[in-house]
């Protein structure tokens, strides 16, 4: 298992990878990461579904690839075809949320301005300066002085 001086340490590896594929271990009996690589690189070829101890995500993407790289050419185009509208309609709700964000946004400014206009002519009714409201609610002095 260990690497004698002058040995080439890709033989080692080709070496440990054949002893460690050879011990074939049952579906029950994988528990850890290494276990399920040596599963995946036994089996991929075979299995025609996910087994439930694949539960990681890099395992569940590579049997994706692999379905892909399974299908027929027009199997293929139809895929491709529905990745394509799935992306067209991914973008149309991203820039559709975009709007709707953007015109909310729109409506609570002119909502507050409302609001400072309407504070600006009750402090102008209690006889505030148009100077001090100005300044106090950050409102041009000849909007102010309009009211």
């Amino acid at each position: 298992m260990f690497q004698k001086v002058g040995e080439s340490s890709h033989k080692t590896c080709f070496n440990f990878f054949l002893f460690y594929a050879r011990s074939v271990k049952k579906d029950e009996e994988i528990k850890t990461d290494k276990d399920r690589w040596f599963w995946l690189l036994n089996n991929l070829s075979k299995a025609d579904k996910i087994p439930t101890f694949m539960n990681k995500r890099i395992f569940q993407r590579i049997f994706k690839i692999a379905e892909v790289s399974n299908l027929t050419k027009e199997e293929r185009m139809a895929y491709e075809a529905s990745l394509q509208d799935k992306w067209l309609w991914n973008s149309a709700m991203s820039l559709a949320e975009k709007k709707a964000a953007e015109k909310a946004a729109e409506k609570e400014r002119l909502k507050a301005d409302q609001e400072k206009l309407a504070s600006a002519q009750s402090f102008k009714k209690a006889g505030v300066a148009n100077h001090v409201i100005a300044e106090s609610l950050k409102l041009p002095l000849a909007v102010v002085e309009k009211l």
